[in-house]
Parts: C-alpha cells; structure tokens; sequence
C-alpha cells in the first residue's frame, strides 16, 4: 500500500491465524529514505466473554436478557430454579436472582457458595419475596418496604464513579423510570435512589460484588 504525503487511509488486515489471551505484535513502515523508528510495537489482549446466569421460577421478560444478548462480550443463559445446571452456578462470573420468591435449600446452599467463591450477586427481589433468604443470599440486613405505590427514580448524580464515562455529557437530564420498592436496607455504597431518599439500587462488597435492587424487574411494580 502506497499512501500519499500528508494523507490518511485505513488498512484492514486479515488474522488467519488463532490468537491466544495476550498477542505482541509489530507494525513496520518502509518510508525511504527514512530508515528508523518506522516500528510500532502494540499489545492485543483477548478477554473471555462474561459467563452471566439468570435464575428465574418461570420464563421470565427478556430485560435480563437484553442487557447481556452481546454474546462477543457475554455468555449468558436463564434458568428455572427447578432446571439448574449447578456446575454453571459454580463457574459464572455473575448471578442474577429475578424475583424469586421460593429457593429450594439445595439452590440456595449453591448460591451463597458462588458468592463466597467470587461470584458476583445481583438481586431483584419480588414483592412477596422472603426478606430471610434475601438476607441469607445477601449477607445484609433488609427489610420489607412499607411503600405501596410506584416512585420516580431520583437523577443520577453526575460524578458518581459507577457511572463514569457511561454518558457523553456530565449534564444527566432525562426522564428517571419508576417503580415500587419490596426492600428496603442501609449501608453500601448508592448507585441510584428513589426520590424519596431510600435505595434503589446499591453495591455491596461482601467477598464478592453485590448489587441489591429494591423494586422488582417487572412491569406490574416499575415503568
């Protein structure tokens, strides 16, 4: 490729040949008569997919789904709490607990010990959902909320680290979902809260990452 005085191009280029998880590599330029620094040494690095598993009592909305179908940057599947492949639970890199309100002993037992192991959590309770096993699968303290009505989300305020480089501008003006709190907690670290101050959505590091929603994933309690 010959590529004219102050021009530019793009070149794509052919890789028929497998890469491993991390690949050195080197560019090299003929531009005569300049005959140094015409390398360019670059690191392409391979990371797996995200091994996420989704754990339902019945086929559930795919807003789970959804979120993880990229399946270049994720591995995801569902399951019912009574079809589990428990040799899955053990290898994932996050769980998601969809409104589960009855978890047999031998799913629960499976479960904490993938978060004990480093799995990470993430939880949307259901409105009738047992406080004790959320209590149990968390390692936090809950409670059942008292709201009996759908609340506006609050704004995202801008500088929180979650969020960082998630937006193109720091002015976050948009219009925030709503939603029915089951739970309700202190403590972590607050992601999002509904507008009357209580949690929403908070992060907790209890051996592993947990992340403890207050309103079911369900449009009969949130917008």
């Amino acid at each position: 490729m010959t590529i004219a005085t102050r021009s530019t191009t793009q070149l794509k280029l052919a890789i028929n040949f497998p890469l491993s998880a991390q690949n050195r590599g080197r560019l090299s330029f003929e531009a005569y008569p300049i005959t140094f620094d015409n390398d360019y040494y670059f690191a392409l690095n391979q990371s797996r997919p995200v091994t996420v598993i989704e754990l339902t009592e019945k086929p559930a909305e795919r807003y789970v789904a959804n979120v993880f179908g990229n399946q270049s940057l994720f591995d995801y599947k569902q399951y019912t709490v009574r079809n589990v492949d428990y040799n899955a639970l053990n290898s994932a890199d996050l769980i998601v607990l969809n409104q589960l309100t009855n978890i047999p002993a031998t799913l629960l037992d499976a479960i904490t010990s993938a978060r004990t192991l480093g799995t990470d959590i993430m939880l949307f309770p259901a409105i009738e959902g047992s406080v004790e096993t959320y209590q149990t699968i968390t390692g936090r303290a809950l409670y059942q909320s008292t709201i009996t009505e759908q609340l506006s989300f609050a704004p995202i305020k801008s500088g929180t680290p979650f969020f960082d480089r998630m937006f193109d501008t720091e002015e976050l003006s948009f219009t925030m979902p709503q939603g029915q709190p089951a739970l309700t907690w202190q403590g972590g670290t607050p992601l999002l809260r509904i507008i009357t101050g209580g949690p929403e959505l908070t992060h907790y590091e209890e051996g592993s990452d947990i992340y403890l929603w207050s309103v079911p994933l369900s449009k009969d309690y949130a917008n």
